[in-house]
């Protein structure tokens, strides 16, 4: 998609995969409502140049939709992690529904090193015989998140992640932030940041969520990674949600839709956010203050933000 000099690419949702309730275990409580969708940023569709996207068969090149067939009948092409690698999961037993136990366990991932390889190429991605989720790194490894959730150190706020070390898989405000179903935190593809729920932060932090002026966009970057937990820095704009929703124009009066995609940009964000029933709004918000509206996308998408402009 081309806007003027600023050019952005955005994968949309499918319905494939079977990985989109992985529990989060955190404070003594599990939790099984999880930010990872199918074609999630956690496990990409597209390489990370965006020339190629997986589908059920195979991998499809995008300058001329060709597909090249990867996987066989009990494996199927998951992500493309880089440098050319392919990560593979189990197909469902009898072409059945995908069963969520099974892609929790490290043993129905693999990772081909090329996509010509045969399947007795295909790594194992991690021994760990915890229930988890893949996490996908940009340099053409694959680690294992396991459930058991790691203290999130965000200001003051009661955050429990889920992680490999190295990238973030899942991020909870804990109750009573947390929503009944859903996530309060919706990350971005670099797995290092993400977008917190205005609503649920003003009641994290003990403000009046009947006050409009608390519900402020906010998001946050991982600062550092360790064994015992992960440390975030906290960003909240000026602009509120019915600031937003005002200047983007929504037909949903002081509100806007569902927000499907994030980038964060250090002292700002750009958010997929649908604003009626016919249009998605990619914008941009700074913690200064500022909206700009950066495209506008068919209603029928669900785009999520895989790179941005020097970011």
């Amino acid at each position: 998609m081309r806007t003027g000099e600023m050019r952005t690419r955005c994968a949309v949702s499918r319905g494939a995969g079977g990985y989109a309730s992985v529990p989060l275990q955190a404070d003594g409580q599990t939790y099984g409502s999880s930010t990872i969708p199918a074609a999630s940023v956690v496990v990409p569709p597209f390489d990370p140049n965006l020339r190629s996207i997986v589908d059920s068969q195979g991998v499809v090149e995008l300058a001329d939709f060709r597909t090249v067939k990867v996987g066989g009948a009990e494996w199927a092409p998951a992500a493309l992690p880089g440098n050319g690698r392919v990560l593979l999961a189990k197909r469902p037993a009898n072409g059945g529904s995908p069963d969520a136990d099974v892609y929790m366990r490290a043993s129905a991932w693999c990772l081909l090193p090329t996509r010509d390889a045969s399947i007795d190429k295909c790594d194992p991605i991690s021994s760990s015989t915890s229930p988890g989720t893949p996490a996908v790194h940009t340099d053409g490894t694959v680690g294992w998140a396991t459930a058991t959730g790691v203290p999130f150190r965000l200001g003051g706020l009661s955050v429990w992640a889920q992680t490999d070390g190295k990238r973030l898989t899942r991020a909870e405000v804990l109750p009573p932030a947390k929503k009944i179903q859903g996530s309060s935190v919706l990350l971005d593809a670099t797995g290092r940041a993400g977008w917190i729920d205005p609503s649920d932060l003003a009641v994290a932090l003990g403000e009046d969520v009947s006050d409009p002026g608390s519900k402020r966009i906010a998001w946050f970057e991982a600062r550092s990674f360790s064994s015992d937990g992960v440390t975030a820095e906290l960003y909240r704009s000026p602009v509120t949600t019915a600031q937003l929703a005002r200047d983007l124009g929504s037909a949903f009066g002081t509100n806007t839709g569902a927000v499907y995609g994030v980038r964060v940009l250090g002292r700002a964000i750009v958010v997929a956010v649908r604003i009626s029933s016919d249009a998605v709004v990619i914008a941009r918000v700074g913690s200064d203050g500022t909206v700009s509206k950066v495209a506008t996308l068919p209603g029928e998408l669900e785009p999520k933000i895989m790179t941005w402009p020097g970011n």
